[in-house]
């Protein structure tokens, strides 16, 4: 067995090859704990009196597990079988920061699903919860709400929602993906919007009734983006705007897919009057195949200056220049 080696650093104890715990002025952050959900009929049942720690053993609630979460542990929450347990929140405000909230893929099902039983969102991000992470879920909403919705109570920094599916047709019908729509609400920096599926309702395929990614609020600059990256997005009949930016600042939109029905302009991205520095490249826009041509440009910009910029993206297979109306 290898010698132990105790060190001090910074107020922090340091025990090779034994657990390495955060002391209060120390470098290190805790190491995180792993909380299981489940369903009230799984095999192993969920309730929020068990301890969640294994998979025997699995609560029950979202809001049960963040209340067992510390804020910056880098806890994990495993969401396995799910269907808007009694006792859950609505909508499920991320409260504890570096919180990490993953789906468990499962058979008849991408991912499991969470889905509002009252016309809201599903989960709300708010300064408390800041620096997490939303992956591998199928996120429903109300007709007149999100999946998600940013920065409802305070600013959101460096949260990353990756590998979800938004507007899946057994889950309701959601107005937007995900959103930023409150007057008092707050943008944030360093947030990664990666690799999700938004399912519109064009074609067969899915329900989201309004804006893909709608980030309305401008007003003064602590409602702004800045280095949003939106980042390999696949957009499947989306009606609205796909990503419909407001104000965001030295953001990215790379590499994009999107099926628009070319019935308006700036139907894939449209960045809005105070927009600057955005970089957006790479991205293909795209109807179907019959179509004899394409009547609008999916791609628009209304700033008044030139600070957005814009590399090769594409109308089907044509490089397009975006459209300033």
């Amino acid at each position: 067995m290898p010698r132990q080696v105790t060190r001090r650093f910074r107020g922090t104890t340091v025990i090779d090859n034994l657990r390495l715990k955060n002391v209060s002025g120390g470098p290190f952050d805790e190491i995180g704990r792993v909380y299981h959900i489940n369903t009230g009929g799984a095999l192993y049942a969920g309730d929020d009196a068990n301890s969640g720690l294994e998979y025997e053993h699995p609560m029950l609630t979202i809001k049960g597990a963040l209340g067992r979460c510390v804020a910056g542990r880098n806890d994990y929450i495993l969401v396995h079988d799910y269907w808007r347990p009694t006792g859950e929140d609505w909508p499920i405000v991320i409260n504890k920061k570096k919180v990490h909230i993953v789906g468990v893929a499962q058979r008849g099902l991408p991912y499991p699903a969470i889905h509002p039983s009252d016309n809201v969102d599903a989960f709300q991000l708010s300064s408390l919860g800041q620096y997490g992470s939303i992956e591998y879920l199928t996120i429903g909403g109300g007709a007149a709400a999100a999946g998600i919705e940013i920065g409802a109570v305070g600013q959101v920094d460096g949260f990353v929602i990756s590998e979800n599916i938004f507007g899946h047709r057994w889950f309701g019908g959601p107005l937007n993906g995900i959103r930023q729509i409150a007057v008092t609400s707050k943008g944030g920096n360093g947030n990664v919007i990666n690799r999700n599926h938004f399912l519109g309702n064009w074609q067969g395929k899915g329900v989201i009734t309004g804006n893909a990614i709608d980030m309305l609020v401008a007003g003064p600059l602590d409602r702004c983006f800045y280095q949003l990256q939106i980042l390999e997005n696949w957009f499947h009949g989306i009606t609205g705007v796909a990503i419909n930016l407001t104000r965001d600042n030295g953001g990215e939109v790379l590499d994009n897919r999107f099926v628009v029905p070319d019935g308006e302009t700036g139907e894939a991205i449209t960045l809005r009057a105070a927009c600057l520095g955005t970089m957006v490249e790479g991205n293909r826009a795209m109807s179907g195949m019959l179509n004899a041509g394409y009547t609008y440009n999916p791609f628009r910009d209304l700033a008044t200056n030139t600070y957005n910029h814009w590399g090769m993206n594409y109308r089907g297979n044509s490089v397009i220049e975006p459209v300033g109306v």
